[in-house]
């Protein structure tokens, strides 16, 4: 028996309200449905009608996904428009027996996430959808949110998760207080988890360095590495495999699901493509297994009515697994963007700087995975020490191809573990990265200014270079970043850093024409670290038109500290002109005491004319760019 103590009843009895649905959630006297084509469908909404004694009423066209409470309910639309109708608190309903039900009331705009009565907004605002009498208000509780996540503690000690647009995971305790304007003050004080963030879930996150961190309900502090080793590697796979893979898995879904995957109630897509990417990429888990376990991931995350499309579709999958759909190879960008996962408008720029073979394997090393790689500290060992030293925990280590000071590493795990980590013995750093500080030519006694230094490494590599003799003045505009600089420091033993917070484009008097050295590793859009960090892939165009402003700032301010003769790098970890050889080129029309500075480097990139685009598939390193410019 089920969980009543009748049958169920037979198929031919049950009174169909709706076809081709996709998604249904339900109060106490209303329900919602979102069929294929995203029109959202209501039952119920006032006294005398129950769900099942009425034709359903169009409410909304084009919903992504809808919430509905005991009374009230909420929908979020694909332009980004939140609307909210049903019984309201403190109104009585036999006051609106004549209304067929509450129409919609748009009181959101550009929303990009709803999760319950919580709306996160384009600008980082997260805001609470509440109810007094016959008004919806939307209540500011937080700035700075890129996501917020179901409660992970009890119903005594009730939290929410709330993802920073920093990358930051913290728990925030909630205060349930309904008979009170719900402001700031009815959080309780947010408690960082976890910083650099790139997925997470109820119980679990996923950092950019791969470490899956776990924790219990009963148990709210982080465990790290809570999952045993082959769990942890599991999971991490799963969740870095399928953003790599996203458009490709949505490309098969979508030729064997009847409902398009973007019009998927949230989180059977995400399911479905947990479920696809282990039928299609991973041999050592068996499609039944991937298919059951889907199956039971719709169940336990409340969507047990589509438990029956997620067997489905992932049953067929299987079935055709050797017999996929081709993609459609007309319109070559689309090709390869589905092909790749990447975003069409990246495509069709990397091809117009590339063409089609060096862009297919720019796009292809992005869904590589990365060796890790570590600068050797020079003030506590050698390269030859450390590569012993590493051996000896297991840990295999191969000197860099081309990059000095720099060892290739595998099988390290959780390289924070071993005692060369401990120690201060190495940096984890790409070789990119260890360039700057190279190519600088930063030298003992030298006073160095780090313009923008989290987490720090430029300033590490430099202060390496130094012998840890002169001045490093780390700089960034996030205080509270400053600590992992200053935490970095201590574990490496380097005297010469200090750290300062400030805005970048801001001047300081004090530090006019100080610095011998001044860096400049510049926000921007990340499209080169896309294989270390593979959510970066889906950011926006739009980007573009606004970072070389601020970049473009940081540098005429910075220019403004070098001594006469001194240097000025600027860096970025991305591969367009539009923030790079643009920007640079941009500053030296404006600035004529400036002048680009010539390199050389080992093979294979040799003698340069100061500015330098590294590829992961020439030069096995991240995507970055170097110009090295020197004050006359």
């Amino acid at each position: 028996m089920g969980p009543t103590d009748q049958d169920p009843l037979p198929w031919e009895e049950a009174n169909v309200l709706l076809e081709n649905a996709r998604y249904v959630d339900a109060g106490f006297i209303t329900a919602a449905a979102i069929d294929e084509d995203g029109t959202l469908w209501g039952w119920g909404g006032h006294a005398g009608r129950t769900f099942g004694e009425e034709e359903p009423y169009r409410l909304l066209e084009d919903v992504v996904s809808v919430s509905v409470g005991e009374t009230e309910c909420s929908a979020l639309c694909a332009d980004g428009t939140v609307w909210t109708w049903g019984a309201r608190s403190g109104v009585s309903l036999e006051e609106h027996q004549d209304d067929p039900y509450y129409p919609p009331t748009q009181v959101l705009d550009q929303v990009v996430q709803l999760f319950g009565d919580l709306a996160v907004k384009e600008d980082g605002t997260l805001v609470r959808v509440w109810f007094d009498g016959d008004t919806c208000t939307a209540a500011p509780l937080m700035e700075h949110v890129a996501a917020v996540g179901s409660l992970y503690c009890g119903i005594q000690d009730p939290a929410m998760l709330v993802q920073g647009q920093d990358g930051s995971l913290w728990r925030v305790p909630w205060e349930n207080n309904l008979s009170d304007t719900v402001q700031w003050q009815s959080l309780g004080q947010p408690e960082k988890l976890l910083e650099d963030v790139v997925q997470f879930t109820r119980c679990t996150a996923v950092t950019a360095d791969g470490t899956l961190w776990a924790w219990g309900s009963d148990r709210p502090a982080m465990l790290r590495d809570g999952l045993v080793d082959p769990e942890a590697a599991l999971c991490s796979r799963l969740v870095y495999g399928v953003v790599q893979n996203q458009q490709l898995l949505d490309f098969y879904l979508s030729a064997y699901c009847s409902q398009k995957p973007d019009h998927l109630q949230p989180p059977l897509l995400e399911i479905l493509r947990l479920g696809a990417y282990q039928i299609l990429y991973l041999d050592r888990v068996p499609d039944s297994a991937a298919v059951n376990t889907s199956v039971e991931l719709a169940k336990i995350s409340g969507r047990g009515q589509a438990s029956g499309l997620v067997n489905a579709v992932l049953r067929k999958i299987a079935q055709n697994k050797t017999a996929l759909p081709p993609i459609p190879e007309r319109d070559e960008a689309k090709y390869l963007s589905i092909r790749y996962s990447h975003p069409k408008w990246l495509v069709k720029r990397l091809l117009s700087i590339l063409g089609r073979e060096e862009t297919e394997a720019f796009l292809a090393a992005n869904n590589d995975t990365p060796p890790l790689t570590v600068q050797v500290n020079p003030l506590k060992t050698n390269a030859e020490s450390l590569i012993k030293e590493l051996e000896g925990w297991g840990v295999t280590a191969t000197p860099h191809p081309w990059v000095p000071g720099c060892l290739e590493l595998t099988g390290a795990g959780d390289l924070t573990t071993l005692a060369p980590f401990r120690e201060g013995k190495l940096l984890v750093q790409d070789p990119a990265a260890r360039l700057v500080s190279l190519i600088a030519g930063v030298q003992p006694g030298q006073k160095v200014l780090d313009l923008c230094a989290a987490p720090g490494g430029k300033s590490f590599s430099a202060a390496f270079a130094m012998e840890d003799k002169g001045e490093i003045v780390s700089c960034d505009l996030h205080e509270n970043k400053l600590k992992r600089i200053q935490e970095g420091a201590a574990r490496l033993d380097l005297t010469s850093i200090t750290t300062s917070a400030g805005d970048g484009r801001v001047f300081r008097p004090e530090w006019a024409e100080r610095f011998d050295t001044v860096l400049v590793d510049a926000p921007c859009s990340g499209l080169g670290i896309i294989r270390k960090k593979p959510d970066v892939r889906y950011k926006k165009a739009d980007d573009l038109f606004t970072l070389p402003v601020i970049q473009t700032a940081l540098l005429d301010n910075a220019a403004r500290y070098v001594v006469p003769g001194g240097v000025l790098v600027y860096s970025t970890c991305t591969i367009l002109p539009e923030e790079n050889e643009q920007v640079t080129d941009a500053f030296l029309t404006e600035h004529s005491d400036f002048c680009r500075d010539g390199f050389t480097l080992p093979a294979p990139v040799g003698e340069t004319e100061g500015q330098l685009t590294l590829w992961p598939q020439r030069h096995g390193t991240d995507g970055f760019y170097i110009c090295r410019m020197k004050r006359k």
